[in-house]
């Protein structure tokens, strides 16, 4: 379908960390996706992601733009993410231990019919998700989304960020912290949200569980 797709597995030690990223001066893309499995100890930095081809048997998570699952102690630091209509543009879920998002561009993901197409949408339970100093904008539906009906939203350090006119679906809102189950140790600090259309909302805190 003209895109490709690329999974990483590497594996790096405390202090010896590995570094993934661009030659210096040159610009490097993925025109499809970056699926993380059994990766730790690594950086992932300063390239773009964009995936803007999806067939008709889309499936959500194939046609998103990076797909982080079973790894842990990783950084993805300043990349850039957009375009991509087939699915989220992160998934960041659960089986990712103690890792983050770190000044990265997060816009124009999901596509007009899906209110499950969102800038990010993350999951966790143990070990610590920082999300830090990112510009998460125009995805069409929430730009942040912490939620699971059956699993967990524990665990977060959600800091410094700004997002803008997310929900472009017309409901969504720019962030939801909180899914269906009580979440415990959320830290919602210092982040900007600005909302220009009058529908949707800004944040959300809570769904139906106990915040």
């Amino acid at each position: 379908n003209g895109v490709a797709v690329f999974t990483s597995s590497l594996k790096g030690a405390v202090d010896l960390r590995i570094v993934v990223r661009q030659l210096p001066g040159e610009r490097a893309t993925i025109n499809g996706q970056l699926l993380i499995y059994y990766s730790s100890w690594t950086d992932y930095m300063g390239f773009e992601i964009i995936h803007p081809i999806y067939g008709p048997d889309w499936q959500a998570g194939r046609d998103s733009g990076m797909w982080i699952v079973t790894s842990d102690n990783c950084r993805y630091i300043q990349l850039v993410v957009h375009d991509c209509p087939g699915g989220n543009g992160v998934g960041f879920w659960s089986p990712a231990l103690n890792s983050g998002m770190f000044e990265c561009l997060i816009y124009d993901n999901g596509r007009k019919g899906s209110n499950l197409d969102h800038g990010i949408y993350t999951q966790n339970d143990t070990g610590l998700k920082i999300f830090q100093d990112c510009f998460i904008f125009n995805n069409w539906a929430i730009g942040l989304c912490l939620y699971s009906s059956g699993g967990y939203t524990n665990n977060y350090l959600i800091q410094h960020n700004v997002l803008w006119n997310n929900g472009r679906d017309g409901s969504q809102d720019d962030a939801l912290v909180g899914g269906a189950n009580v979440s415990r140790g959320l830290q919602f600090l210092n982040n900007y949200v600005y909302r220009k259309r009058l529908f949707g909302g800004t944040v959300r805190c809570g769904y139906s569980g106990d915040h």
